[in-house]
């Protein structure tokens, strides 16, 4: 619609050709059109990968590398994305232990006719140096557009001087000053040497900011300079200024941020704002926002969880998942880096009173209901998700559990909502780890809502210091 608006309806028809998506989804066309051994393949995503990982523990023998279950599983996943993104000679992993679990693992996927994400691009890459599959893909290629070059990996950066030949005319856009994905294989020194890997590149600062005012513009350009190695730019603000911009200031501990913020909160509403006038953004929800829920629901300050990844943050789910641990004689860990603790029975009743307040009358029946489940896992009785999800709203009606604030699909903004939307939801969640079809539409609009909103930053580029640069140029023969 852009294009049509300021160019006219003739140029949205010269567009049709292009291709516009993410490398990983290039590389899969690329690969499905070009390579046909690959031509029936699917993808695993991150969930998939691991439920993978799970049922063929044994058969790889990821007991080599880490005593319990899930942490042997997690350091192999680490172990792929770096010898995939990294495009490591498997020749060099064959006498390591990950190597011989990585190629039970690809030999596996072969079977089965899957690709890991990674495994897109480098497969990609290897097709692209086989000459007929070069030139079949490069012929009709004239110009090539990459966003976000800061955080290309070595792989898709390959995939880049392969695709970026001549004549093919290469633009990225980027910023080095928001590479924040070393730690997944990014190499920001891409884009700080891109002028000279490049024939008659050219570099075009993009400098102004038209989102944030100019304080913290100000506060943006002054924290940059502590980066050590980076293009020089120097962001401009168009907005005009006011009188409370920025507000500096830190605490000894996460739970003393948490506390000195919630103490502000409740001086803004005494003042007149409301609660949902207020946001809170976090880089992670999973690492950050603890202290700030229990603060939250310690000051009775309503609030809600935003974000694709927010629902075991929720207490209602808490106490499920809780549930689960407590019937499997498992310890229960809220987050990554939290401790493992035991689950008592009574202490799942107590939450379930405190979240619910169910009372005495109904925290003996829901007792009755627990101990029964209970009595069905030590006689390996197998629960189905389905048998699950009716047990659950059995559970919750039983014990007097008639409506949870939540924000199902379906409902208007913050509408008391029966119990089984969020059960079940959160028992699909149980049932094949997605947590994807287990959150609400996350672009529905919450206007209204009434209450505060702790969510995550889409991306880094929301942040007030967002400064991009073009490269443009052509790639060198050699």
């Amino acid at each position: 619609m852009r294009v049509a608006q300021s160019m006219g309806t003739d140029a949205v028809d010269k567009l049709s050709p292009m291709f516009v998506g993410t490398i990983h989804s290039y590389c899969f066309q690329l690969l499905a059109g070009h390579v046909s051994e690959f031509g029936d393949y699917d993808v695993l995503d991150e969930h998939k990968m691991i439920g993978l990982l799970s049922r063929e523990y044994n058969r790889y023998g990821l007991e080599a590398i880490a005593d319990r279950r899930w942490e042997g599983i997690r350091i192999f996943n680490q172990h792929i994305d770096a010898i995939e993104n990294e495009l490591l000679p498997e020749d060099r992993l064959k006498e390591t232990e990950i190597g011989k679990i990585y190629e039970a693992h690809t030999a596996r996927l072969k079977q089965y006719h899957y690709l890991t994400y990674g495994q897109q691009i480098s497969l990609a890459v290897r097709a692209l140096e086989d000459p007929p599959v070069f030139e079949a893909v490069h012929e009709p290629l004239r110009y090539l557009f990459v966003d976000e070059y800061q955080d290309i990996n070595p792989a898709q950066e390959r995939l880049i001087n392969l695709l970026g030949a001549e004549p093919v005319k290469v633009c990225v856009v980027g910023d080095d000053d928001q590479s924040i994905y070393q730690w997944r294989g990014s190499n920001v020194e891409n884009i700080l040497t891109f002028t000279r890997k490049y024939e008659n590149a050219k570099s075009l600062p993009l400098v102004t900011n038209m989102r944030s005012r100019p304080q913290i513009v100000n506060a943006a350009n002054e924290f940059v300079q502590s980066i050590g190695e980076r293009l020089p730019k120097k962001m401009e603000f168009i907005r005009p200024g006011s009188d409370f911009e920025l507000v500096s200031w830190m605490a000894e501990t996460p739970q003393q941020e948490a506390e000195i913020i919630g103490d502000t909160i409740l001086m803004l509403v005494k003042s007149g704002y409301r609660f949902q006038d207020i946001g809170l953004l976090f880089r992670s929800l999973k690492t950050s926002a603890g202290p700030f829920i229990e603060t939250f629901t310690a000051y009775g300050i309503p609030f809600r969880i935003g974000g694709r990844r927010g629902l075991f943050l929720q207490s209602e789910a808490k106490v499920i998942g809780k549930i689960l641990a407590w019937l499997n004689d498992k310890e229960w860990k809220q987050g990554q880096y939290s401790d493992f603790q035991n689950v008592t029975l009574d202490e799942i009743l107590a939450e379930l009173n405190q979240v619910f307040t169910i009372g005495r009358t109904n925290g003996d029946r829901a007792r009755a209901i627990l101990e029964k489940w209970l009595r069905r896992v030590i006689t390996n009785q197998r629960i189905s998700c389905v048998i699950f999800t009716g047990s659950l709203e059995r559970l919750a009606s039983t014990s007097g559990i008639s409506k949870i604030q939540c924000l199902p699909p379906k409902w208007e903004p913050w509408q008391e909502c029966p119990p089984s939307w969020l059960i079940s939801k959160t028992s699909r969640v149980v049932h094949d780890c997605s947590i994807r079809r287990a959150c609400p539409n996350s672009k529905r609009d919450r206007t209204g809502v009434p209450g505060i909103t702790v969510g995550c930053t889409p991306s880094f580029s929301t942040m007030p210091w967002t400064n991009t640069r073009i490269l443009k140029g052509t790639m060198n023969s050699n």
